[in-house]
């Protein structure tokens, strides 16, 4: 599935990148652009946890659009849902990151891309079915 901005200039992808792995078999990429600057970061091996509950609290969100819904995944990725303004259009926080061993040193390093984006309303019903296929 593939989440974009209003602006048409920022995206989020998520998808099932190995169903066999139950340990981590999604992939969630995201690309986010701000005048001439684009940062992306992607993990290609990340898994929801507790995705069930984060589900039905996005349906509820989506018809209050109160407070926050965050889907936590390993290695410290979350995708949230969050009121953007007063009118009660819908944002998107995302944190990409990956553990990478650095060079020689056997020491790991989190590398990590962070951003936020408003959400189109037209496309929230369809987003939210397109979650729902993931399970």
């Amino acid at each position: 599935m593939k989440i974009v901005s209003e602006d048409r200039k920022s995206e989020l992808s998520l998808q099932k990148h190995d169903p066999s792995d139950s340990y981590s078999p999604f992939s969630l990429k995201a690309k986010l652009t701000h005048n001439n600057n684009v940062f992306e970061g992607a993990n290609d091996k990340v898994q929801f946890s507790n995705f069930e509950l984060s589900l039905v609290a996005l349906e509820k969100f989506l018809i209050k659009r109160n407070g926050e819904v965050i889907f936590d995944m390993s290695e410290d990725c979350k995708i949230s849902f969050f009121k953007w303004n007063q009118k009660g259009d819908v944002g998107l926080k995302v944190k990409v990151c990956k553990n990478v061993l650095v060079a020689e040193s056997a020491k790991y390093a989190q590398w990590c891309i962070l951003g936020e984006m408003k959400l189109n309303a037209e496309f929230l019903t369809q987003m939210l079915d397109e979650l729902k296929a993931l399970k």
